[in-house]
């Protein structure tokens, strides 16, 4: 067992270094071998939860491009299909709790043999890697689910900006019975989607945020509002100056009233005329979704980046040296 933690700890070392080709290679090694392989599955946890995070955070840019790569050319027929990105992250999802599980039934079966309570070198820091995890699971998987409120968000208005362009198109084969004027009937199920999604997309991501970040704020997350919400987040300064909080507090949250609680008002609030304004207000709010879903992720990943993969050799035993 002696050289399976030698050789994890010279591993280690050689991540820790980087690219370089040392010619030598000075690293403490461990009294107890498991203790090493606790700190190498951390690590490798977390380089697979980073990896997650990055691709679930570049699909919407990525999905956003594929479809615009695509105008011009014909409309696919109605239903409209679900997108590249969707399943994209449906992917990410499905595989996501199966590996993580697998890397932590293997960092528990290394606990349950290693020896605790010596306080060497290596039981620090593979301690250290243990607590500074734990909310890993939690924060990559919130940022996963909104990523796939993202793509729901953005299927809807992709359809009914599909509806749009047919109602507005005189030479379409679809939809040639309607005016421009049913517009607000036709396209409302993918409307009401898209806003009131974008909008408890913003209430919950944003709760949850300042909740998590040590801002003081304790919200009740089952009793917060849209108002209240954006005013957490405008105070604490999590919106980038690109985000338009005024358009959210506005335009989108009297969009979600009168599309989710009024028959009457559905006809008159998002037309033909003004979809586009609620475009911008759906697409600021999930910019905002993504940023701080990206900001809760990133703030267990890079102290995880930050974390040394081998002890300070001063306060070891044996030292290796590799040539």
């Amino acid at each position: 067992m002696r050289e399976f933690g030698d050789l994890t700890a010279v591993h280690l070392a050689l991540r820790e270094q980087g690219d370089g080709s040392p010619t030598k290679l000075q690293t403490p090694l461990p009294g107890d071998q498991w203790h090493a392989a606790i700190i190498d599955l951390c690590w490798r946890r977390y380089q697979y939860c980073l990896h997650v995070h990055n691709e679930a955070m570049s699909v919407y840019a990525t999905d956003i491009e594929r479809r615009r790569s695509s105008d011009g050319r014909i409309l696919d027929p109605l239903p409209v299909r679900l997108s590249w990105g969707m399943g994209q992250v449906a992917d990410l999802l499905s595989s996501f709790e199966s590996t993580f599980d697998a890397f932590t039934a293997s960092i528990d079966a290394c606990r349950q043999r290693a020896t605790f309570g010596n306080e060497t070198s290596y039981e620090l820091l593979s301690r250290r890697w243990l607590r500074e995890s734990r909310e890993l699971r939690d924060r990559i998987e919130f940022s996963l689910q909104t990523s796939m409120w993202v793509q729901w968000i953005s299927e809807s208005v992709w359809q009914a900006g599909e509806l749009s362009t047919h109602l507005r198109d005189d030479d379409s084969r679809y939809l040639q019975q309607y005016g421009p004027d049913m517009f607000s009937y036709i396209a409302h199920p993918p409307l009401l989607v898209a806003v009131l999604t974008s909008a408890a997309m913003v209430e919950e991501v944003g709760a949850v945020t300042v909740k998590e970040l040590d801002t003081g704020i304790d919200p009740n997350l089952d009793e917060t509002t849209l108002e209240e919400v954006i005013g957490w987040v405008r105070d604490e300064g999590f919106a980038p100056e690109s985000v338009d909080l005024e358009v959210l507090d506005d335009t989108l949250r009297e969009a979600r009233n009168d599309l989710s609680h009024s028959m009457t008002a559905r006809g008159t609030t998002v037309t033909l005329d003004t979809f586009e304004t609620y475009i911008e207000a759906v697409q600021i709010a999930v910019g905002l979704g993504l940023r701080l879903a990206d900001r809760l992720a990133t703030d267990v990943l890079a102290d995880l980046a930050d974390l040394s993969l081998s002890p300070n050799r001063d306060n070891s035993g044996a030292t290796g040296v590799i040539k």
